[in-house]
């Protein structure tokens, strides 16, 4: 007569849960596939919510992803040459900043 139990078949239940950082990974890389790369900033950081999303990726359902607006270029020909030429107040050239940063450095090598 033969004691041993024999091994049973995992349930579903048993089967270990897969991590939060796992599930991300796996939410770029579906986001990537479906959406573009430019979605994955829109990743939850909350652990509910990274589950919501897995599951929602799981079973084929759409993410609630918002969509990213569409950005508005000119075309180059309609930006005249004095308009393109004027700075605004907030924008700082790069020589300008090369020039500041130059500067900073000198002054700190002084003391």
């Amino acid at each position: 007569m033969n004691l041993r139990k024999k091994p049973q078949a995992k349930e579903e239940d048993d089967v270990p849960p897969i991590s939060i950082p796992e599930m991300k990974i796996e939410l770029k890389r579906f986001i990537t596939k479906k959406y573009g790369e430019e979605y994955i900033d829109q990743i939850p950081f909350s652990r509910a919510k990274v589950e919501d999303w897995y599951s929602l990726m799981e079973e084929g359902e759409k993410l609630p992803i918002e969509e990213l607006p569409e950005k508005e270029t000119a075309p180059e020909e309609t930006v005249s040459k004095e308009e393109s030429d004027d700075t605004s107040e907030d924008e700082v050239s790069e020589d300008d900043l090369a020039a500041q940063i130059a500067k900073l450095r000198h002054r700190r090598n002084k003391k």
